[in-house]
């Protein structure tokens, strides 16, 4: 059961750095931030306090706006991902339940018959959750 849970999360691992691997960090001379390390870590600690210390400024003063587009395309990255993840998840349980059961004896089948509504009860959560939050998107964006 040990190599079965180190397999499963080796697969999860794999499959975070096959669909994450985007990155959205913005290169900005301006804020003395450097694209390709940083003099000293002071340096990247100050650069952080001092973009830290002009987002507050800019938010008492009204100054920033939000961009809609870049939020809506956040929340798709992010909802696509999370949907990606709970469907391997989803198949990957199934396949292990459906081993056992196949070749287990009666008792672990009867184990796995147990298991078998908190799976269910699992993926009717995330997939209805998912789908719930959709149509709430879609009617907000409509408005």
């Amino acid at each position: 059961m040990k190599k079965l849970h180190i397999i499963l999360i080796t697969i999860i691992f794999s499959f975070n750095l096959c669909f994450f691997g985007q990155v959205y960090a913005l290169h900005n001379p301006s804020a003395g931030i450097p694209s390709s390390g940083g003099n000293s870590d002071s340096d990247d600690i100050e650069s952080v306090f001092s973009s830290a210390d002009s987002f507050i400024s800019d938010g008492k003063q009204g100054d920033i706006s939000i961009d809609e587009s870049a939020l809506s395309g956040v929340s798709n990255f992010l909802t696509t991902r999370l949907i990606y993840i709970g469907v391997a998840l989803a198949v990957i349980i199934a396949t292990i339940l459906g081993i056992q059961f196949m070749i287990g004896s009666t008792e672990e089948k009867a184990k796995v018959t147990e298991a078998l509504v908190p799976f269910v009860i699992g993926c009717i959560v995330i997939f209805g959750s998912f789908t719930l939050w959709r149509i709430i998107v879609n009617i907000g964006n409509k408005l």
